[in-house]
């Protein structure tokens, strides 16, 4: 068997069979480099499972986003938005269209600029869409105890603060 070059100089350990089929294929040694092919395969599977209960409300994740961002700033404009999302004008144009044909949001006019604002309709979506999102990750999380999960949000918290 091939031994494989490490590129830190840290001692190896020994890493348990990996349930990820990226961390299987590529065999890393390094047990940062191990946790982190886990956990982007942990968000893979996260993230599909939660774009298909997306869909099922007619959403996709750029939308649930610009939901979320409007429901939280009631009134921000467009360019606010768009900023907070990291979307070009073109392209926050044609989310809100698409939005906006769909009866999720509401656009008015003030000076230079729309002021962004939810409908009664995606209120409703969002009351259902948020708690089947969040039952999703939690079921992601059963099998770890509460003091468990509490200590894996500290650890990544650590690793890189929300929004930083």
């Amino acid at each position: 068997m091939p031994t494989t070059e490490t590129f830190i100089d840290e001692p190896e350990a020994p890493a348990a069979e990996s349930t990820c089929p990226v961390a299987r294929a590529c065999r890393p040694s390094h047990p940062a480099v191990v946790a982190w092919v886990q956990l982007r395969c942990l968000a893979a599977r996260t993230e599909r499972r939660l774009d298909a209960a997306l869909r099922r409300h007619g959403l996709n994740r750029a939308q649930f986003a610009a939901l979320l961002h409007i429901g939280a700033l009631e009134g921000q404009t467009q360019q606010d938005l768009a900023d907070g999302l990291g979307l070009t004008k073109a392209n926050m144009s044609q989310l809100l269209f698409r939005l906006e044909a769909a009866g999720l949001v509401r656009r008015e006019p003030m000076a230079r600029a729309y002021a962004l604002h939810l409908t009664d309709e995606s209120r409703g979506v969002l009351a259902a869409v948020i708690p089947e999102q969040e039952a999703i990750v939690a079921a992601l999380f059963a099998d770890l105890s509460p003091a468990e999960q509490e200590q894996f949000r500290g650890l990544v918290e650590r690793l890189g603060p929300y929004g930083g």
